[in-house]
This record gives C-alpha cells, structure tokens and sequence, in this order.
C-alpha cells in the first residue's frame, strides 16, 4: 500500500522530465473513470507536428459482484495526428501498452489473490480544444490482456475487451 502512496509523487516526477522547454504537452485526466472507481491521469507529449507520446498511471477499486478489485497500472501510447489541424486538436491513431498489478478479494468463495498482467491494443479517437488551454478527447479500440501469473481465463482485465477513452486536459505550452 505503500507504493500506492507514493504513485502521484513519482507521476510529476516523471511527467516533469518529459517536459521541455518549447515542447507541447497535454495533462489529462478521465473524470468518467471515477463513476467506475478508476483514477486515470495521462501526460502526452508531442514529439513533432503530427506525432506524440502519451504516459499515464491509474488506481482502480471497483466491485463486481461479490469479488472487490483493487490495483495500479501504467500505460503508454503512440499517436499518429492524420488532421491537418493545430496539434493537438484532431484525429488521431495508435498503439496502447499498459502494464498492470490487480488483487482481489472474493467474499462470496473467501478466497483473495494478486497477478499482474500486460494490455496490448490500438485507440481511434479525436482531440478537440476549447478556449486557449483546454482539451478534449474522446477515443475507443480493441485490447487484449495477457497475465503474468495463474489466474481463471475471466479474470478481471484479460483476455479481449474495449478501451474506451475519455479525458479532459489541460495544454501546457
């Protein structure tokens, strides 16, 4: 538990070194995610005119049923802009990799363990701006999560399943 303490402290940190002096970036953040129990923060960065990279971290508690979910993950992302428009506003592709720790405690069996599995997948979404610094994006793709340890073939984040994106952010210039 720990760890998940120090989780925001090593996001800035991380997020600072990336930041350059004349680059672009975007800090998001996925209020929908919080109706679901999840708490997702992004930073992306653009790299060029038409391509950036994107980091992020999440916690998630959530109960289905009688089994409670918790755990951490980080994530990336490249993105090809295909619009012709101001970065970072437009449509855009790309690669997902996530990389995620889950416990789980089942009431109902009295049974609770922990695995860790990577996500792999690709996101369709576009980026709108509004006013001078805020952002907008909306975006969805397949997924497929691989574990890393013994766990039941419906685990919670295995297998196939969608991702779907939805963040607001803010345009640090």
């Amino acid at each position: 538990m720990k760890t998940v303490k120090f989780l925001p402290v090593l996001i800035i940190l991380f997020f600072m070194a990336f930041t350059a002096a004349n680059a672009q970036s975007v800090i998001k953040i996925n209020p929908l995610g919080l109706a679901f129990g999840s708490i997702n923060a992004d930073f992306e960065k653009f790299i060029n005119e038409k391509n950036s990279f994107q980091i992020g971290a999440n916690f998630i508690t959530r109960k289905i049923d009688e089994v409670r979910y918790t755990g951490f993950g980080v994530q990336a992302q490249y993105r090809w802009y295909l619009t012709k428009n101001d970065r970072p506003k437009g449509l855009f592709v790309g690669p997902t990799a996530a990389f995620n720790f889950v416990g789980y405690d089942d009431d109902y069996y009295e049974e609770s363990d922990n695995y860790a599995f990577l996500a792999v997948g690709g996101l369709i979404g576009y980026q709108w701006v509004f006013g001078e610094n805020f952002t907008f994006e909306a975006g969805i793709g397949p997924n497929f999560g691989i574990p890393f340890t013994d766990v039941n073939d419906d685990a919670f984040g295995t297998g196939v399943y969608p991702q779907i994106s939805l963040a607001l952010g803010y345009i640090l210039k």
